[in-house]
Parts: structure tokens; C-alpha cells; sequence
């Protein structure tokens, strides 16, 4: 039997703020307003880490126009939004924004 208890409550959101603020992440998606609230407070002392790379760091992928206006209170420039606010033209977006404009970083360049 597979047990969760070996499992730290927020790891993978731990892991995942440590590859965003280490480069290893091109994009980065919103299909909640709340998600960038919930990541911020994750984040706590490193706020103004996340909100540098997230405005200048990496593409920003918004499901809608709810989550982007979120985005942009925080003056995060959102690249991706697809017409229509749901997951399949939300992941079509994604899938044809152009590879030459996402953000490269040495970390990233040495792959």
C-alpha cells in the first residue's frame, strides 16, 4: 500500500518556486485569478523574486481575462491568452506560442 505520509505538505509548490526562481521554467500559467495571490504568499520573503522574474524572466500564460487582469495589477505582462477561456484553446495557445520568444537564460542554454 502507497502511503502520502512520506510526502511534505507544499513540496511540489516549493520545488516548483525553486525552478521558476533558479530559470528552468520558460512559461508559466494562470487559470485562476487566485493562483498568483496563493503563490505570493507561498513565497513570502522571496515576493519580490517572483514578481521580477515573473515580469521579466519567463512567458506568462493567462487561461482568460479574469486571471490576466490579476496578472497585470501586479504589472506582470502577460504573452499567452487564448481567444477563448477554456483548457483546449488555452493549451493550443501554448503549444503554438513561438519557441524563439520564449525567454532564454543561461541556466536554460546549457541543455
Amino acid at each position: 500500500m502507497c502511503s502520502l505520509s512520506r510526502y511534505t505538505v507544499g513540496a511540489p509548490l516549493a520545488y516548483g518556486l525553486e525552478e521558476l526562481l533558479q530559470g528552468r521554467i520558460h512559461i508559466v500559467t494562470f487559470t485562476t485569478a487566485v493562483q498568483l495571490d496563493h503563490l505570493l504568499q507561498f513565497a513570502q520573503t522571496r515576493e519580490g523574486a517572483v514578481l521580477k522574474t515573473l515580469r521579466e524572466k519567463v512567458v506568462v500564460a493567462s487561461i482568460g481575462p479574469t486571471a490576466k487582469a490579476a496578472l497585470e495589477q501586479w504589472q506582470i505582462p502577460v504573452h499567452i491568452l487564448p481567444d477563448h477561456p477554456k483548457l483546449g484553446p488555452f493549451a493550443k495557445a501554448i503549444a503554438q506560442y513561438p519557441q524563439d520568444k520564449l525567454i532564454s537564460t543561461p541556466e536554460c542554454d546549457k541543455d
